[in-house]
């Protein structure tokens, strides 16, 4: 291996060792760093085929993190979308998740404040309208969600 290639391995393996990164995110860093083309290629290959570079468990550990911060579909997609990540492992991702409504019951349990303000804060966490409404109907007489 020649030097170039090993100082860009222990570049790119630094990086990861700080936190996961997408394949396209640790490119971006590494043509920062004047490395791109076949180099940054076979680095990233590498990365990959050791199993230190994985989009998918990139993918599945960022989801599972955002949901468990009460964070919508739409907010979950958005985010991981900036960071890198590939539409099929951010679908396939969601898709190991309780449906947004139940998620939505869950983020809606941990509010205060009446319907309005409630629905406004799922809004802004990325959750559909339809699990907004299914969740808010869940409120009983005493503005507690009644879970199932």
């Amino acid at each position: 291996m020649d030097k170039e290639l090993e100082e860009a391995l222990g570049l790119a393996a630094r990086s990861l060792g700080r936190r996961d990164r997408s394949r396209r995110a640790l490119a971006a860093q590494l043509a920062r760093s004047g490395v791109d083309g076949p180099a940054a290629e076979r680095v990233l290959d590498e990365l990959t085929e050791s199993g230190y570079l994985d989009d998918r468990r990139l993918a599945s550990n960022r989801v599972r993190a955002l949901a468990d911060r009460h964070y919508g579909d739409a907010m979950i997609v958005a985010r991981l979308t900036y960071e890198g990540i590939a539409t099929r492992e951010i679908d396939e991702a969601l898709a190991d998740l309780p449906a947004e409504s139940e998620r939505a019951l869950l983020a809606v349990s941990a509010l205060r404040g009446g319907p309005e303000r409630r629905s406004a804060a799922l809004r802004r966490r990325g959750f559909s309208e339809p699990a907004i409404d299914t969740a808010l109907a869940s409120l009983d007489v005493f503005d507690e969600p009644s879970l199932p």
